[in-house]
């Protein structure tokens, strides 16, 4: 038997008229937006015996791609030209009853381009963080393969601006090895490997904020065999995270699957794919190609599943309700549990991008009015400002009185209360991934490592 918070025929109306009003702003026929009507629709329901929660969307039009990418010659440009054409406008917070917060009322977009701008700021500084072998903390090694837990606020890998990296230290530490792959036995296929580079070891990644399970290749055979893995999806990841405000309490699992395009208002970051980001997207995309910007092109949203399952429900540091998950990535896209927690209204602790006053669209891409139907037990804005003032004064000392403050005044017996550190590393985004199960690129037996969280 199934509950539904929200009717498919409710949030159908409530896009329709957002589309419509759209339209009209962009001079767009009637006759366009009726064509989409059938899509304009999300289905959120719970299995009131298992407390299993589904969330998704019938599959996009694709008519038209719908990601942005830009060259990279052209990647400042651009960026500007989207965000100063298309700013998201500030929202109300909606009232909320229980423990995850009451409405605070809106952001000053002003305040909201600030931080932005101060956290890639911070993000740069972080990226150039001089490390050492106390950041390597390896999980497993072998003559194929070597398995670390990255800290988090460390770059996996060097980038474009060859900053220090997890990358680094594996290479310098446990270089790629040079031997026979093949049985000693066997001589008909008896090959050598090459000396593989430093960039060749890279099998995936996790973004410099998450920490966790990460692995890399020390032989040609190796790197190859552990690709197709991880492209036919043979691989089994899973990750924790404690989120904003605690989920409602029918909740126990769930499944969120919606679709991820890159985010035409905030690139290079992601969004929840919607038939009205669509015609935003299109409508940007149409604007820079028609000022010189000749190369630029659209890619189709692409569908994202990812599975929870509710661990417990906490107060983190004693006062603040937060919701501890196992999250499993079906698919395997760019921010994707990033940002379908921030779409089903519980975004990650200490997110930088995709929490309050992130770098990215707020709610994943929701719309308020949308993601308030869909989730009604979601962390209201005064909690995530709340969690975001905790975090920055554990992180850098900058507001710890007031925290200490806010302890007195709840009166939080002292037994419950983690003492505040400042200590960078511990408090960073709460996000880990914690399991990786691989079969191994010679033995061909299965890897199961695992690593507890830091939070």
């Amino acid at each position: 038997m199934k509950r539904q918070y929200i009717t498919t025929q409710k949030i159908h109306d409530v896009m329709k008229v957002q589309e419509k009003e759209f339209v009209d702003d962009i001079g767009q026929d009637d006759d366009d937006d009726n064509n989409n009507n059938e899509q304009d629709c999300y289905d959120v329901d719970i299995d009131t015996n298992s407390g299993h929660l589904r969330i998704s969307m019938p599959p996009l039009a694709r008519e038209k791609p719908n990601q942005l990418t830009r060259t990279k010659n052209k990647r400042t440009k651009s960026t500007n030209m989207v965000e100063d054409g298309m700013s998201e406008k500030s929202t109300n917070d909606s009232d909320l009853k229980g423990e995850n917060g009451k409405q605070s009322g809106q952001i000053p977009e002003s305040v909201l381009q600030y931080e932005r701008q101060m956290r890639k700021i911070r993000a740069a500084d972080r990226a150039k963080t001089n490390l050492n072998e106390s950041h390597l903390n390896v999980l497993h090694v072998d003559d194929h393969t070597i398995v670390v837990n990255k800290p988090s606020g460390i770059l996996c890998v060097p980038g474009i601006n060859r900053n220090p990296s997890i990358l680094s230290l594996v290479h310098g530490a446990y270089p790629p090895q040079f031997h026979l792959d093949e049985d000693q036995s066997t001589t008909k296929n008896e090959v050598r490997n090459k000396n593989i580079t430093m960039d060749k070891m890279i099998i995936h990644r996790l973004d410099m904020d998450t920490s966790g399970i990460v692995i890399f290749g020390r032989t040609a055979s190796s790197v190859k065999a552990l690709h197709a893995s991880f492209r036919d999806r043979k691989v089994t990841k899973t990750y924790q995270a404690l989120l904003c405000g605690h989920m409602d309490p029918s909740i126990t699992s769930g499944e969120i699957n919606l679709p991820l395009q890159r985010d035409h208002r905030y690139p290079p970051f992601m969004r929840i794919a919607t038939p009205k980001s669509q015609k935003e997207a299109r409508s940007v995309v149409q604007d820079l190609q028609h000022n010189g910007w000749k190369k630029l092109v659209m890619k189709n949203a692409k569908p994202s599943t990812t599975l929870f399952r509710i661990m417990n429900r906490e107060m983190w540091k004693g006062i603040h309700p937060v919701t501890r998950v196992e999250l499993t990535p079906v698919t395997g896209r760019t921010h994707q549990l990033r940002v379908h927690c921030a779409a089903i209204g519980h975004p990650i602790v200490a997110d930088p991008a995709y929490g309050v006053m992130g770098e990215a669209s707020p709610n994943g891409g929701f719309d308020e009015s949308i993601i308030q139907q869909i989730m009604p037990y979601r962390a209201s804005l005064s909690l995530q400002r709340e969690i975001d003032s905790t975090v920055r004064g554990l992180t850098d000392g900058s507001k710890t009185k007031n925290v200490e403050r806010t302890l007195e005044e709840k009166n939080v017996p002292d037994d419950h209360i983690i003492p505040i550190q400042h200590n960078h590393d511990i408090y960073n985004m709460c996000l880990h991934a914690q399991r990786l199960k691989v079969l191994h690129p010679f033995t061909n037996e299965e890897l199961d490592i695992r690593c507890v969280p830091p939070f």
